[in-house]
């Protein structure tokens, strides 16, 4: 019994992980542009302490975060539905 309650408690908790997930990633990369296009000095700053190899490290593993949310809550929903 206890093993049945685990599985169906799988789904729920990789679909909470995979928003959390997708959700910063996808504020991270909002936050990326918001710096890259403000011409607010602390703006500047960032984006020049970060840097060209900083900044497509930090898009790159956004970008990916996005992919996994998306990957882990797409994998819920069809093991949900069978």
């Amino acid at each position: 019994m206890a093993e049945t309650e685990q599985r169906d408690r799988t789904p729920v908790r990789h679909v909470v992980t995979g928003a959390a997930l997708f959700l910063v990633g996808a504020v991270t990369l909002g936050l990326l542009i918001f710096i890259n296009n403000s011409q607010d000095p602390a703006a500047v700053k960032a984006m020049m302490d970060l840097g060209l190899a900083g900044t497509s490290l930090v898009s790159a593993t956004a970008q990916l975060l996005i992919f996994l949310g998306g990957w882990m809550i797409w994998r819920a929903a069809r093991r949900r539905r069978r």
